[in-house]
């Protein structure tokens, strides 16, 4: 409740207090009224229901006298204003907004007060102003949308590579809003409903392509970490019925899993370059609804947003590569198998020869497969290491790159050369 409100009914409530008791008083006989504790009684209500009396008309002449005066000159502020970090907001005065719920509980004290005491008339530049409360109330809430709207947007978009996209449709965004911020104030209401229409139709326009934008971005982001959570072949799990595999068995494990790896990575590349020109498609929708030329797939601020894409596929990319080495790593390491209860990735036979004492041959140990590669022996634990290795790097091939244009140009290199990756 605001301030003159809550101060008129609470000296109002008291007054209602005091007044039943001193009614019972006066049915008193007469001696008693004339008593000294009577008249000391008497006095004292009169002393207090006058003081309250007095707050009562006090307290309201003193906004009474104002209320005209603040209204008007706040109807002559901007629709809205730029805060010092550069938001748009909306300028609706609190006065104002005061002056409104004031007017709304005085209404609601005059219709169920009988006392000419508790009985207020409302100025009429106050009452003007009531009369408008909705309009006010649904003007003031989607300017409010608009700013915020406005204000997420531009706050999210990347200064170097984003917002130079839209760079005609913000100025002309912002060029439209000087219009709130300079030439039109609450008190023009023939004009401020064209405005804010013209204002929502712009905003919610660029907000869906910045949405578009966004959205596809994390699209890619989301499709590519799916990828990453369903690679699971390695380390090896015994609650999802995985056991220690044969030579034979790892090597046909690897082919299934090659061909799965390119089978759903191809798809998720062409699912990143539908994406990207689906992006470029909202960009231009809107450039023609505004009357802008289109982007091209050269243009220079196109291009630089496709470099931006593109190190995020690539680092995505590569983030892939690291986290399936890691997992064949932690296969690879005892400590790690120890500790989280693993299964040793391969079978390994240690095979004892015993030659005939006539052959001269010495008695020989060896294992199958192979430790390491050696003379005559192409077929080993550290080859079939080397080539799961070999098909992790290799998905990189799987995507195509977006800032060449070159379907056959791919982020191989980029996993080769990767930090994480050589370690």
């Amino acid at each position: 409740m605001p301030p003159t409100a809550t101060s008129l009914v609470w000296s109002s409530a008291l007054l209602e207090r005091i007044s039943e008791p001193y009614k019972r008083v006066q049915e008193l006989s007469k001696n008693i009224l004339d008593s000294e504790l009577g008249k000391e009684t008497l006095k004292l209500y009169a002393t207090l229901s006058s003081a309250l009396k007095a707050h009562l008309h006090t307290t309201y002449d003193q906004w009474a006298s104002q209320v005209g005066m603040i209204s008007a000159d706040k109807l002559k502020l901007s629709l809205l204003i730029k805060t010092d970090e550069g938001n748009l907001a909306v300028n609706f005065d609190p006065h104002l907004v005061k002056t409104l719920r004031e007017v709304y509980y005085l209404d609601i004290m005059n219709s169920t007060e009988k006392s000419d005491d508790s009985n207020f008339v409302i100025p009429p530049q106050a009452v003007a102003i009531a009369k408008d409360k909705e309009i006010f109330r649904t003007q003031v809430l989607k300017l409010d949308f608009i700013c915020t709207t406005y204000n997420a947007f531009m706050n999210s978009m990347r200064d170097e590579d984003e917002k130079p996209l839209l760079r005609q449709e913000l100025d002309q965004f912002d060029a439209e809003m000087q219009k709130g911020m300079r030439d039109i104030h609450w008190q023009n209401r023939e004009l401020i409903d064209d405005f804010i229409q013209n204002a929502l139709n712009m905003v919610n326009s660029i907000d869906s392509v910045v949405s578009t934008m966004h959205g596809n971005v994390k699209s890619i982001q989301e499709s590519m970490a799916e990828f990453i959570k369903e690679d699971k072949m390695l380390p090896l799990n015994a609650s999802r019925g995985d056991k220690t595999m044969t030579e034979a068995d790892f090597r046909k494990k690897l082919e299934e899993n090659s061909k799965n790896r390119k089978a759903v990575l191809t798809q998720k590349g062409q699912e990143v370059h539908e994406l990207v020109a689906d992006t470029l498609k909202k960009i231009n929708a809107l450039k023609q609804e505004l009357g802008f030329p289109p982007l091209d797939s050269d243009t220079d601020v196109w291009c630089h947003y496709v470099e931006y894409v593109n190190g995020v596929v690539k680092d995505l990319v590569c983030d892939s590569a690291v986290n399936s080495l890691k997992q064949l790593r932690d296969q690879l390491n005892p400590e790690w198998l120890e500790e989280n209860n693993g299964i040793p990735l391969l079978e390994v036979k240690l095979t004892l020869t015993r030659p005939k004492e006539s052959s001269g041959e010495r008695p020989e140990a060896r294992y199958d497969p192979h430790l390491a590669n050696r003379d005559g022996v192409s077929q080993s634990v550290d080859s079939l290491i080397n080539e799961a290795i070999s098909n992790i790097q290799v998905t990189a091939t799987y995507i195509s790159r977006l800032d060449t244009g070159d379907p056959s140009e791919n982020y191989h290199m980029e996993v080769i050369e990767h930090k994480e990756v050589n370690q």
